[in-house]
């Protein structure tokens, strides 16, 4: 009869562990951050393992030096797991490539490297967090109950949790590498394309200065005229990169470089079947560019029959894909530029004149 309750109790705990363990990979889901998502899985190892205390050590370096503490876990401080026994813990298991789970501190570590505060330990888990062979950290866990030991159930679900704490920190961490990279990229670009990156101390330069430092902070549409070489593109690129939409896309497009049925499909994309070769759908520039900048190089250029299409998309915000049948509204600034003399391609009838 105790056989079969035992069993039974072992059971339950095994469904309770594997609930828990399915909670916390809900909940990492949400979690902002590595240290968000280590304080997760500390605090469900704690409850898996019924263990007084755990902690994280992670690794920076293959060479598992500059180690640190990240989080540690459990309101019981009778069994201290401090900085000292995070570090020996997760050394050993580092040195010897494997777990460790004892009840005997000092048959592992010896007398000397075991002080008496800590001899009321009784068990003691180490797993690895390892991904494609490569350890990133150490899940550590102690109790100081009488007799205590970690079952292999436990053991189990342990290192079940830390292969995936593992992944998640290796996700995390390329997600905050992306973030920061991004954010680098953009600060880059922000003191590229500024007015003050610009040089030159002509009269008609400034002016340029001057009517720029009027139009950045605005939404209005901009025609950029000039001859070939002028730096069209790099205004335009300061009147974005300085303006309110800095951290939105800016999409350029040479109208002149592309034959008309490239030029719609690049601008207004296309659905599956759409076409001989469209094999899937792919969105066009003005929907990659919404909530940024659409820039529209040698806009003179631009078919008459795509001007009309487009004429539509920008009075009302919304256009069709190529073989589309419902419209999508899109939110975009445009900014053109043209080595033309758009006036005179509007009397010629070459260029629309609601257009220009």
């Amino acid at each position: 009869m105790n056989r079969s309750s035992d069993q039974l109790n072992q059971l339950e705990a095994q469904i309770a562990g594997y609930e828990c363990l399915y909670q916390v990979l809900e909940n990492v889901w949400s979690a902002s951050g590595e240290a968000d998502v280590i304080r997760h899985f500390i605090e469900a190892a704690l409850a898996v393992g019924r263990a007084d205390q755990g902690a994280i050590m992670l690794y920076s370096s293959a060479a598992g030096t500059d180690a640190r503490t990240l989080v540690r876990g459990g309101e019981d401080h009778r069994a201290m797991l401090d900085s000292y026994l995070t570090h020996l813990f997760a050394g050993w298991v580092f040195r010897q490539k494997q777990p460790l789970l004892t009840n005997d501190l000092i048959a592992v570590f010896g007398e000397k490297n075991i002080p008496d505060k800590y001899r009321n330990i009784t068990a003691v888990m180490g797993i690895p967090l390892s991904l494609d062979d490569q350890m990133v950290g150490v899940m550590s866990l102690i109790s100081h109950e009488p007799g205590r030991e970690f079952t292999s159930g436990e053991f189990d679900l342990i290192s079940l949790l830390a292969r995936h704490c593992a992944r998640f920190i290796q996700n995390a961490r390329l997600q905050e590498a992306l973030f920061s990279e991004t954010n680098r990229l953009k600060r880059a670009l922000h003191e590229k394309y500024n007015v003050q990156g610009v040089i030159g101390s002509s009269p008609k330069l400034q002016e340029v200065f001057a009517l720029l430092e009027r139009i950045i902070p605005t939404e209005v549409r901009v025609l950029i005229e000039g001859e070939s070489g002028t730096g069209k593109e790099r205004i335009a690129r300061i009147i974005h990169f300085s303006g309110p939409r800095k951290d939105a896309p800016f999409c350029p497009v040479d109208c002149g470089a592309l034959p008309a049925n490239l030029l719609e499909s690049e601008l207004f994309g296309y659905v599956k079947g759409a076409f001989t070769g469209a094999g899937q759908d792919r969105p066009g520039l003005l929907e990659t560019a919404d909530g940024g900048t659409l820039f529209l190089d040698e806009i003179g250029n631009m078919p008459l029959e795509i001007q009309a299409k487009f004429l539509r998309a920008l009075q009302e915000g919304e256009f069709r894909p190529l073989g589309g049948s419902q419209t999508r509204r899109v939110q975009v600034r445009v900014i053109a530029a043209t080595s033309k003399h758009l006036a005179e391609e509007v009397q010629a009838s070459r260029f629309r004149q609601d257009l220009f």
